[in-house]
């Protein structure tokens, strides 16, 4: 409540929509604008689609009033008809409580959970082909020459580093854009920069950026733009950019197919790949 009084105070103009979750599962409750000075103390209500739980100190699913701790599925009686578990290792207590589990065996972290994100990425890939019964074999050959490129590119992407730092203000918060899947890279992307930097960070589809938050963009703005491979969702990305640097923010872009930078845009190149 303290910090969403500051909040206020420093920008009474902003709707704020406070949100409550465990790092590693992003938002799992969150409390409308509206709603905010009326419920100070609120975490607010459960996020579409998701199933959560409060239970008291024995175990027990709390009653309506009654205090409780917030629990994940696998800790609850009740189950999907059907539960895959993507882990790293395949000994833990998600791996042991699904009906199927899928080892990534990604290894130790020494930072924040980039190899478990990158790891648990492809093993969903491979899962989708076979849900749909596609062969497997080609989304393999396309995951390993992925691996292979991001093997040769990963010292210039450290050495890019300190220069994007740079460029987009190291103090100074940092939106995330993306569309499709490329939202899933934007989302982890701010939730890994906030851990690391302890910066404030945003991610948001392109609709949403562009029907909203557009309208926070001024000099010393910086977003990082996760380019879409098909091109008329490319298109409306460019446009957010144009947006973006007319406003007097600056842009980093994510794209397999870079285009020259202009004035206010930095370029991160990625390894063409299959797309299917």
């Amino acid at each position: 409540p303290g910090q969403v009084r500051r909040l206020r105070a420093a920008l009474p103009r902003v709707e704020l929509i406070c949100m409550y979750g465990q790092t590693e599962c992003l938002r799992a409750l969150y409390l409308e604008p509206d709603e905010v000075d009326r419920r100070p103390g609120s975490v607010g209500r459960g996020m579409p689609n998701q199933e959560l739980f409060l239970v008291d100190e024995r175990g027990r699913e709390a009653g309506p009033g009654e205090s409780g701790e917030l629990v994940r599925l696998c800790e609850s009686s009740r189950r999907p008809r059907l539960a895959i578990a993507v882990t790293n290792s395949g000994g833990n207590t998600l791996a042991a409580w699904a009906d199927i589990g899928v080892r990534t065996s990604a290894g130790p972290e020494r930072t924040a959970s980039t190899k478990t994100y990158t790891a648990g990425l492809a093993a969903l890939t491979l899962l989708a082909a076979a849900l749909l019964g596609r062969p497997l074999g080609r989304q393999v050959v396309a995951l390993q020459a992925a691996a292979a490129a991001i093997d040769e590119r990963l010292a210039a992407w450290t050495a890019m580093a300190d220069e994007i730092a740079a460029f987009l203000g190291a103090e100074r918060p940092i939106t995330f854009i993306g569309r499709g899947a490329n939202l899933a890279s934007a989302k982890m992307a701010a939730l890994l920069t906030a851990e690391a930097s302890k910066l404030p960070c945003l991610a948001l589809s392109g609709g949403q950026f562009r029907h909203g938050p557009i309208e926070l963009v001024r000099e010393g703005f910086g977003c990082v733009l996760f380019a879409s491979p098909d091109p008329e969702a490319l298109e409306l990305d460019r446009r957010i950019a144009d947006t973006v640097l007319r406003l007097g923010g600056r842009v980093v872009w994510v794209s397999a197919e870079p285009a020259p930078a202009r004035p206010g845009e930095f370029i991160v190149g990625l390894p063409p790949g299959d797309q299917s």
